[in-house]
């Protein structure tokens, strides 16, 4: 952990040491930090922030995308705003679309999910066959 410290002080700076020696807790932690904030200074992104890069939250946040939307009745609609803040992350919109245009499994209704404004969005399979699906269900006219 000290060399990752080290590290990063180097670049952030003495101000934002405080920070770093909170994080991460333990040295597997530790790996994820660095390897975060290298990938920062590739990218040219020079800001802290604790959050590790982790694929099993990505992973369960996109569970929790599918049962929301499994969950939504026909003949309803909700937005992708909505179904982000049922989901557990209320700014994460773009990835609700993201993950749904991924989506083939015919028992997530991924067509019910809308844009706010309350157009009907993209579809994986044409936007023509996302409008067709809601005016069946009675919900665009």
């Amino acid at each position: 952990m000290a060399g990752s410290v080290k590290i990063a002080a180097s670049i952030f700076g003495p101000a934002q040491k405080s920070k770093i020696k909170k994080y991460p807790p333990n040295r597997s932690e530790s790996r994820k930090v660095f390897l975060t904030l290298s990938h920062r200074i590739v990218q040219r992104r020079w800001f802290w922030t604790p959050k590790y890069a982790n694929v099993r939250d990505k992973a369960m946040f996109k569970d929790e995308v599918f049962k929301t939307v499994k969950n939504i009745p026909m003949g309803k609609t909700m937005s992708y705003k909505d179904v982000a803040a049922k989901a557990g992350s209320p700014r994460a919109w773009r990835a609700v679309g993201s993950i749904l245009n991924k989506n083939y499994n015919s028992e997530i209704p991924c067509h019910r999910v809308i844009k706010t404004s309350g157009e009907p969005g993209g579809y994986n399979k044409g936007a023509e066959e996302k409008s067709n699906l809601l005016k069946r269900e009675g919900c665009l006219k």
